[in-house]
């Protein structure tokens, strides 16, 4: 193949994602606040820079260094827009990474990845997710197509990050500590790769066991465990269609049966090279599923708020379809993802941003404890004795004036 034939495939492939990331821009765009979200008041605010315990403290069920250091430097200035922005530049920075071949696979995994109906693009937190999934996806490509000592470093690099990024980004971790040391096994690398990729496994193993020393659930989370297997099925049902939006939510249990089903076949059937590799891959991304459908079942499906696992359950679909052969099916499914993403689009409301302009706009005339109970829903999911403490605490020290400008 030619220098320029080669190029063209890459150069479409950018642009589609270049395409889904502009959908993804301007929903931020549209729907981001400038105001803190729920759990961005424990991981966002405070001193700068934190200090060592904080980071490593347990948030909720996880550990997530990494997202802490970066979420407070963004939140350092007031404007939680722009950990969103950032979330958004690294899923957009994955999906190139992924998609630099094939067309096919740069339209489906844009469409999920940046799905414009994930509240992905309200949220600072999310970008624990986003973290987590652009390296297990970067690791993937890179130990599925292994060849020397770059790739075993990518490898084992990512595999390190991820346990900063939290609980999921553990279980991602536990694939690319199998994957690294099957990847040893293969002959045809360098020493120095597999030393490498054999290291990288270890290091991992062992931050691993750092995370879950002293790990302890959160008292108020054990009512969110699973209390049935009709209503775990039902909640893991709804969290596999999840990266397809509403498309999906009206039937989601048979759905996520043909969805699952195709999926395994494909991930199954692949006549790529380094098939355990796919199928170690394609296992971490249903051990995170079930992991967040076993820990979550309890609490109920929240509609709004439980469409940010979207993107923590998308690599489950990636894997799949980067192993996956290029076919007429692959391109159709392109197409209907792009007009579902596209469609979905002028859907995102824009009521947040009108409560904001109305926060914004009374914020120093009424009392804090007034401005909280009216203007709640914009910083917290869920009505509480502790949510409104915060929220008052928080709009008692808002720069009322400098807002306004």
């Amino acid at each position: 193949m030619t220098g320029s034939a080669a190029a063209k495939p890459a150069t479409g492939a950018l642009a589609a994602t270049a395409l889904f990331a502009s959908l993804a821009a301007y929903t931020v765009a549209r729907s981001a606040l400038r105001f803190a979200f729920a759990d961005d008041f424990d991981l966002a605010l405070g001193k700068w820079p934190p200090p060592a315990a904080w980071l490593w403290a347990q948030h909720n069920e996880h550990r997530l260094p990494l997202v802490k250091l970066l979420l407070a430097a963004c939140a350092r200035h007031g404007d939680f827009r722009v950990g969103v922005w950032l979330s958004l530049a690294i899923m957009t920075a994955a999906c190139a990474w992924i998609a630099r071949e094939r067309l096919v696979v740069a339209v489906l995994a844009a469409a999920l990845l940046l799905n414009p109906e994930s509240n992905a693009w309200r949220w600072d937190v999310e970008l624990q997710s986003v973290l987590g999934v652009a390296l297990f996806l970067v690791a993937f490509t890179h130990a599925r197509m292994a060849r020397g000592t770059r790739d075993a470093i990518v490898v084992a690099a990512a595999s390190l990050l991820l346990p900063l990024t939290g609980g999921s980004g553990v279980l991602f971790s536990a694939a690319t500590i199998v994957a690294a040391l099957v990847l040893a096994r293969d002959r045809t690398l360098p020493d120095r790769a597999r030393a490498i990729l054999v290291a990288g496994a270890i290091a991992t193993c062992a931050l691993d066991a750092l995370w879950m020393r002293g790990w302890t659930r959160p008292p108020a989370h054990a009512a969110y465990v699973a209390h049935s297997w009709s209503a775990l099925a039902s909640i893991a049902a709804r969290l596999a269609v999840a990266p397809l939006g509403s498309v999906a939510e009206r039937a989601p249990a048979i759905v996520a049966l043909a969805v699952i089903a195709a999926l395994v076949v494909t991930a199954w059937t692949t006549t790529t090279e380094r098939r355990a590799v796919v199928a170690i891959f394609f296992g971490g991304a249903l051990a995170v599923l079930a992991a967040i459908a076993i820990g979550r079942t309890g609490r109920g499906w929240i509609f709004g708020l439980e469409a940010h696992y979207g993107v923590v359950i998308a690599p489950l679909y990636v894997v799949a379809l980067v192993a996956a052969p290029p076919t007429r099916i692959g391109a159709a499914l392109a197409v209907l993802a792009a007009v579902a993403c596209v469609a979905a689009v002028p859907t995102t409301t824009r009521e947040s941003r009108l409560r904001e302009r109305a926060l914004v706009a009374d914020c120093g005339t009424v009392p804090a404890e007034a401005l909280a109970a009216r203007y709640l829903p914009l910083f917290y999911d869920a009505d509480s004795p502790h949510a409104r403490a915060v929220v008052t605490d928080y709009l008692a020290h808002l720069p009322c004036d400098e807002l306004r400008r």
